[in-house]
């Protein structure tokens, strides 16, 4: 059974929204064949999903992903995909790498992140039929995402003397909070809705 993650389109589209959970044996199996090949190189599924999809119309899956990481990004198209292309954004939208297979159905991207960091990926098939499945997965070994797991808090120690709340709660705030949790104005929705999603 695959597991679905966050993937986010914008809520003005809303009837192109891609949905998880078609059914693609074709499709299935040969992803099933790449992550059979990558977990004989002790790779293992990080997030996975199954997307209906549109010819030509954009899929984004927004995956936050660690610095000096590496991960196996896998796209698998219809077999009657003319074009498969896979594009790679940062967490400030700039677009890093784009990959165009146009000889077979599938996309496997090795990816390491010079900074951690919520990435946009976008997938597009392109066919002359309405309806197609998609699949998409990340593997990387064996990861526990650190940057997910929530800091012990302890308690502070009495101060020496007295100072004004205004000299100890404004200075240290904005040196905590990570650039990809900053609010952005160039973000898109899709990866503004993922942080939102993995805070809760």
């Amino acid at each position: 059974m695959l597991v679905a993650f966050c993937a986010f389109i914008s809520t003005d589209t809303i009837a192109q929204k891609p949905k998880t959970g078609c059914i693609d044996a074709a499709v299935e199996a040969q992803a099933k064949g790449i992550k059979l090949g990558l977990s004989k190189k002790d790779m293992k599924v990080f997030q996975e999903a199954m997307f209906r999809m549109q010819s030509m119309e954009p899929v984004p899956v927004a995956v936050k992903m660690n610095a000096g990481v590496r991960y196996e990004l896998i796209f698998v198209g219809s077999e009657q995909a003319s074009r498969l292309t896979m594009e790679i954004f940062d967490g400030k939208d700039n677009k890093i790498d784009e990959r165009i297979e146009r000889s077979m159905n599938n996309i496997v991207y090795s990816f390491t992140p010079q900074k951690t960091d919520v990435y946009l990926v976008t997938l597009y098939q392109k066919k002359g039929m309405k309806d197609l499945c998609g699949y998409f997965g990340v593997m990387t070994k064996g990861l526990t995402n650190p940057v997910l797991q929530p800091k012990k808090e302890t308690t502070p120690a009495k101060p020496a003397k007295t100072t004004t709340p205004s000299a100890t709660q404004t200075a240290p705030q904005p040196q905590t909070l990570p650039d990809n949790q900053r609010p952005n104005p160039n973000r898109t929705r899709a990866t503004r809705e993922a942080q939102q999603q993995k805070g809760k």
